[in-house]
């Protein structure tokens, strides 16, 4: 079919087949500038054209080099990506001091590093994860404990937790649940509106408030958590 818009041509049906044949008829109503009622008609007739075995061919070439240029394209993506996959994979070499798993999480510890929670979280979430949410006692008894054989620099944990939203109510900050396993150390918490964020300190393996960036500078390490 062609379908007329001024000068204009444009094919809807290269090879019309028996049962497009017919006569068309396309009508347009409007107003002038003056706002006289207007009428536009045009009509063409379809009429069944076979397809030619030059033509075929002439389009089964142009697929086939359209192929082809796909295929370059997505092997120049591999490349890009598998290139992307080994810069993260360094990265993440780089930032971990030791892993660990527990039921259907993997969890990466950083190597001491600036608190600043907001750019943990999102180192966290560079390796396909986020700062680890603890959901029950067991999950905090098996992290505590296994930080607690972690010798470095830095005591403190950073978990994925904040109060800032409401002073003394915990919410993950990602999933954005209320956290209910809470085990302080003695006269913990007490840093009121200055400190937001959550740690787990190796040496008591309990937690305690904790600024969510300290200046200046406090080392500390992340805790990732990622499902498996």
């Amino acid at each position: 079919m062609v379908f007329m818009d001024q000068d204009k041509a444009f094919d809807l049906w290269t090879y019309p087949t028996s049962q497009v044949v017919g006569k068309y008829r396309c009508e347009a109503n409007g107003l002038d500038e003056e706002g006289h009622p207007l009428t536009a008609v045009a009509e063409t007739v379809v009429e069944k054209k076979e397809a030619q075995i030059g033509m075929i061919l002439d389009e089964m070439k142009e697929m086939k080099t359209k192929m082809t240029e796909m295929k370059t394209q997505m092997t120049e993506m591999d490349t890009k990506f598998n290139d992307l996959r080994t810069r993260v994979d360094n990265s993440k070499a780089a930032f971990t001091e030791a892993t660990t798993s527990y039921g259907n999480s993997h969890y990466i510890l950083s190597k001491p590093t600036f608190r600043n929670v907001a750019e943990g979280n999102r180192l966290c979430r560079l390796y396909g994860g986020y700062l680890a949410e603890i959901n029950d006692r067991q999950e905090f008894d098996y992290l505590a404990d296994y930080l607690s054989h972690i010798t470095s620099t830095a005591e403190g944990v950073m978990l994925g937790a904040t109060d800032e939203g409401q002073e003394g109510t915990w919410r993950f900050l990602t999933s954005g649940g209320n956290m209910s396993t809470l085990v302080w150390l003695p006269h913990e918490p007490n840093g009121g509106t200055r400190e937001n964020c959550l740690c787990i300190w190796k040496a008591t393996k309990l937690m305690v408030d904790c600024t969510c960036l300290h200046t200046p500078v406090l080392l500390a390490h992340f805790l990732c958590e990622i499902p498996v």
